[in-house]
């Protein structure tokens, strides 16, 4: 009689633990709303990248990353591969990580190869925390009307990357 209780109450306790609904399937409210205005410290001079320097017409791909992870460095060697497949947008780089360490990155991926790239050091940390980045590299694509398409967390693969483009 008492396992019979003691299955009786495991078995009602667990009802209430499946019965809270998965976070997962909340979308941030970021999503409901237009790319937001930046301010990003260029690393080849000491202007600002802000919203209004970017191309018209084009899709935007947004990267917070941090030079020294590894995945961000996949992911960068990736898209640098793959450039063509980035045609119609504008990839925008952006990280927190100190200047020298960002210039670094620039230069071993040879980023100003590829005028279709901005990277510069956002310091306030805005990106990241309106973003709540929690993985790196951390990807948010807008469409050419900067309404948000998708987000990747911790990088994705260049059939997801074309894919969110062509949606």
């Amino acid at each position: 009689m008492k396992h019979l209780f003691v299955l009786c109450l495991t078995m009602f306790a667990f009802q209430f633990t499946m019965a809270q609904e998965k976070e997962d399937n909340v979308k941030p409210e970021y999503f409901e709303k237009p790319l937001p205005e930046f301010s990003l410290q260029l690393v080849d001079s000491n202007k600002n990248y802000t919203n209004d320097k970017l191309p018209k017409n084009k899709q935007v791909v947004l990267i917070w990353f941090n030079p020294d992870c590894e995945h961000c460095q996949a992911e960068t060697k990736l898209i640098t591969e793959h450039i063509d497949n980035f045609s119609d947008a504008h990839i925008v780089m952006a990280t927190y990580q100190p200047f020298d360490k960002m210039k670094n990155f620039y230069e071993t991926f040879e980023i100003k190869k590829y005028p279709t790239i901005s990277m510069g050091r956002d310091k306030k940390y805005f990106l990241a925390n309106y973003f709540k980045v929690r993985f790196v590299p951390f990807i948010a694509i807008y469409d050419k009307n900067y309404k948000l398409k998708k987000v990747f967390e911790g990088g994705a693969t260049m059939e997801q990357l074309v894919e969110a483009l062509k949606e």
